[in-house]
């Protein structure tokens, strides 16, 4: 298996440095911004070759030279997020370390086509376009998809894991073989793959054995029970396991409303396009469509809004401190005509706010309307819209991401780490331990370390215990293995 080299930990940027020899991007920090906590790098792991212009900031296109806008979990003062540049290897890698790289294109055979002498591009200003060139791909080869790098699925130039190389994945996809029904080593192998790698993996392994057999089905048959329903989610990586939370959530009779509410809530806009292609990829509908056709009434407006891909969030990036501050007051003063300040409740100005705000705005929204109003949003949303209809957990959800506590030892921590640790303990406390859920939520923070690493000091902080510690007295065996894999390990390769 191949082993993430031992990097020292970057307090700067979370600890998690960029590829050898290459730099680190710029601090984080922009003028004018409004008050509190906001929050954390994600990994910085340029991997395309550099352009002279960034992409464009769009709904649909969100590429690794931005980055992404979940930036929250890590406390701290309140800043706008910052762009970052653009920027890439400047090296290719050494010949013994080339790496990995699927190639779509395969050159015809047989000579050219006619029509052109043989110097002709040496006697013209501009060469002719060569019969064998690729087409010309605009999207980027890796994405940010819920603060994690992915390869990106609309990308045809093939997979590319700088550093990863042929013989890296024959010896990996080796010792899973050798590993047979040990789920023990499955585990360690599996857990040190990051989502790149593990693509990357999936991608070859069929080619690496007589029956064409997948690393899924394989796993299948060698794992069982809890273990295999995690090695399975986790060889799927983040963006295909969300469209089968999204599936299963919405899948026979009823709504499976807190799986829904979790697998798409948080999502980008620049996410929700991602996840609404691979979707249509795997189930053959949009996302937006199999959504809509589940729910009715007032949460079906709300998630009209969450799935619609050209959303746009507010403020914008580029927005200065007067406008910041205009719109805080603008969204406070309607939240509160909205609910408390008239006779019933204007549930679409509620849903519109909420779902159309960037998260560090929503942090700044919900402490001004406190100090504002006396009274915290999530409690208006409980008064206004009940706690059991669907609209009103949804809204809680993100509220309750957005929201500083009252208690001192709580306040520096972020709202959105106090939240993911909360619904973490949910799966264990009681009577019996809610093994699928736990998985559901560990891998998802698995995926992206940053967001593991502040779950886990929030989970410290609100219940004084660490939860590698908790998830040891409510597991035992190669599942609790796996779960202290996923959740202790500090980095992945």
């Amino acid at each position: 298996m191949s082993q993430p080299p031992p990097f020292p930990p970057n307090a700067q940027y979370g600890g998690y440095p960029p590829p050898p020899g290459q730099p680190y991007p710029p601090p984080a920090g922009q003028p004018g911004a409004y008050p509190p906590p906001s929050g954390y790098q994600p990994q910085y792991v340029p991997q395309f070759p550099q352009s002279p212009n960034p992409p464009p900031n769009s709904g649909y296109y969100q590429a690794p030279a931005f980055a992404p806008s979940q930036q929250y979990y890590q406390a701290g003062p309140y800043q706008a997020a910052p762009q970052q540049p653009y920027q890439a290897p400047a090296y290719a890698p050494p010949p013994q370390q080339q790496p990995y790289q699927s190639s779509p294109y395969p050159p015809p055979s047989g000579p050219p086509p006619s029509g052109l002498p043989p110097n002709a591009a040496q006697n013209t200003t501009m060469p002719p376009v060569s019969p064998y060139a690729p087409p010309v791909d605009l999207e980027p080869p890796t994405i940010y998809y819920r603060d994690t790098i992915i390869h990106n699925p609309r990308f045809s130039g093939g997979l590319n894991v700088v550093g990863y190389t042929k013989d890296q994945i024959k010896y990996d996809i080796d010792q899973i073989v050798k590993a047979g029904g040990d789920e023990k080593k499955l585990v360690d192998i599996l857990t040190g793959l990051g989502p790149l790698k593990m693509e990357v993996l999936v991608h070859e392994f069929p080619q690496h054995n007589d029956k064409g057999e997948t690393l899924y089905r394989r796993v299948e048959r060698k794992t069982t029970g809890n273990v295999e329903k995690a090695l399975l989610g986790l060889i799927q990586g983040p963006l295909k396991y969300d469209a089968d939370l999204v599936k299963d959530a919405i899948r026979g009779f009823g709504t499976n409303e807190s799986l829904l509410n979790e697998a798409i809530l948080d999502h980008s806009p620049a996410d929700i396009a991602t996840l609404d292609y691979i979707y249509l990829q795997k189930y053959k509908k949009h996302l937006s469509k199999e959504v809509a056709d589940d729910l009715s009434g007032n949460v079906l407006k709300l998630f009209k809004f969450v799935t619609d891909p050209s959303r746009e969030k507010l403020p914008a990036a580029n927005a200065t401190a007067e406008q910041r501050q205009k719109l805080l007051e603008e969204d406070v003063e309607a939240l509160y005509k909205a609910g408390t300040g008239r006779v019933g409740t204007n549930e679409d100005k509620f849903y519109r706010i909420l779902t159309c705000r960037t998260q560090d705005h929503l942090v700044a929204v919900c402490t001004h309307y406190k100090a504002k109003h006396r009274k915290s949003l999530s409690t208006v949303i409980a008064s206004e819209f009940g706690t059991s209809n669907h609209d009103a957990k949804a809204l809680l959800f993100i509220v309750q991401g957005a929201e500083v506590s009252e208690k001192p030892h709580l306040a520096a921590v972020s709202p959105l780490a106090i939240r993911d640790a909360i619904l973490l303990e949910e799966t264990m406390k009681g009577f019996g331990t809610n093994n699928s859920l736990l998985i559901t939520r560990v891998l998802r923070a698995h995926w992206s370390r940053p967001r593991m690493e502040a779950t886990k000091q929030g989970y410290q902080r609100v219940y004084d215990k660490q939860l590698t510690r908790r998830v040891k007295g409510e597991t035992s065996g190669v599942f609790e293995h796996l779960l202290l894999r996923l959740i202790g390990e500090g980095h992945y390769s």
